[in-house]
């Protein structure tokens, strides 16, 4: 990093930068920005260390020359902060805490790296290390806007997916699953959030979409396929989003979240269910919904859920103890159950092929 680059700049020579993976919508102005800022980050306790503390000098803002003004593209929230301390703005903020920060000298030029229009695109990926897998971590939504600004139309979403994990140092699941999340939030949010009355992009959170895509049957049920197999130009299931957002964050409340997902278990079951998930759309709860399948079928999903969980552990002991604990028969007795399981499974799958081919000729 060359000292040349670097530069003390009067802060009204500096503009946010409202492309930023900080801001999910567009803004008229600074004020709006700043407001922004203070509803959805904890820009007052900035306020307060930079008033009690000083301003850390060595800490810089990255910028890019643009007309006559330097574009801010890592420091957003610091400068917010700075604002509010120096009251450059005409701030419609009624707030007791910054009332109460005691009045410091102005703070009139900020350090700055400053780097060349080329480099931008570099500069942005390195953020992205740092604000997905680093100390100054963004939030969901924050992340999955940095995700899509990257995205290259011209390869597929596997493809992206393996650039974009390899470039922050995450999980290729993990880049996807938040990329297909980022879809449908977009579909929402071009749909105006279905008019639902408070839903806005401060009250939306990403998570729900992320968490919900953990589920398979959920994952079909939004894309008309299984997350493994999804492109990022197929189509989505708009109805069934907008029903799931309408239950989630709208007046109905139908399908609250919990910390444990039990819901999200429950209505991962009733969405293949059309009985069950019929009577959901039409008013019941989610608990009396998830009473009218037929206890086989979620009691059978539980016990290979616990059957699976404790031969995954069992492994993990089995390398602790004497091959002889246990014989070659034992084994091949749970791998024949195992095979029945898979040959009913086939037998049902070919009953059914039979069964639809027969009706679509009637």
């Amino acid at each position: 990093m060359s000292n040349q680059n670097i530069k003390k700049i009067h802060i009204d020579k500096l503009i946010f930068n409202s492309k930023s993976h900080r801001f999910s919508k567009d803004f008229k102005d600074e004020n709006q920005i700043i407001n922004h800022l203070f509803r959805t980050t904890p820009l007052v306790e900035l306020m307060w260390s930079i008033t009690n503390e000083n301003y850390f000098s060595e800490e810089l803002f990255i910028v890019v020359k643009y007309k006559s003004f330097y574009k801010v593209l890592d420091g957003n929230r610091r400068l917010a902060a700075i604002k509010l301390i120096n009251q450059n703005i005409n701030r419609n903020i009624n707030n007791n805490r910054i009332n109460k920060i005691h009045k410091i000298k102005e703070i009139r030029t900020l350090p700055c790296l400053v780097i060349k229009d080329y480099k931008v695109k570099f500069v942005l990926q390195q953020l992205g290390y740092r604000h997905i897998t680093g100390i100054k971590s963004w939030d969901m939504l924050e992340k999955g806007l940095y995700f899509i600004n990257l995205y290259n139309d011209k390869n597929s979403l596997i493809e992206n997916s393996f650039r974009l994990a390899k470039l922050v140092g995450s999980r290729q699941e993990y880049v996807k699953n938040m990329l297909i999340a980022m879809k449908i939030y977009k579909h929402i949010k071009e749909n105006k959030f279905y008019h639902i009355e408070n839903l806005s992009n401060e009250r939306f959170n990403i998570g729900f979409i992320i968490t919900a895509l953990k589920k398979t049957n959920i994952q079909i049920y939004f894309l008309n396929k299984k997350l493994i197999d999804f492109e990022w130009n197929d189509q989505l299931n708009c109805d069934n989003i907008k029903d799931w957002t309408h239950w989630t964050l709208g007046e109905e409340y139908k399908l609250p979240y919990d910390f444990e997902n039990k819901n999200l278990d429950k209505f991962n079951t009733i969405v293949i269910n059309k009985k069950a998930l019929d009577a959901f759309k039409k008013g019941i709860s989610l608990d009396d919904a998830f009473n009218l399948i037929d206890n086989y079928e979620s009691e059978f999903l539980e016990l290979i859920k616990r059957s699976k969980r404790s031969l995954e552990k069992a492994s993990q002991l089995f390398q602790k103890t004497n091959e002889s604990i246990i014989s070659n028969d034992e084994l091949k007795s749970i791998i024949n159950l195992c095979k029945k399981i898979k040959e009913v499974k086939l037998e049902k799958q070919l009953a059914k092929a039979y069964h639809d081919k027969h009706c679509l000729k009637c």
